[in-house]
């Protein structure tokens, strides 16, 4: 047990940052298929969703795109 400790604590001192990914996705022919457009990338959630808010509140009403933010390690994650 002491040493899954040792592990445990070792590990909550590995910081590992991770972006906030701003996505415009569009739907496809079908429900299944859409389209993601990455279209930002921000360090800080605060800033992505500012951002995002505003993308979307300049789109139109009958856009069918949505903003989304994504937080993930990597875009191929996202």
């Amino acid at each position: 047990m002491l040493y899954c400790r040792t592990v445990a604590s070792n590990l909550s001192a590995i910081h590992i940052i991770m972006p906030y990914y701003i996505y415009k996705i569009t739907p496809g022919p079908t429900s299944l298929l859409k389209t993601l457009d990455k279209l930002e990338q921000h360090e800080s959630y605060r800033e992505a969703r500012n951002r995002a808010r505003d993308m979307r509140s300049a789109l139109n009403e009958g856009d069918r795109q949505i903003i989304k933010v994504i937080f993930a390690a990597s875009e191929l994650e996202a």
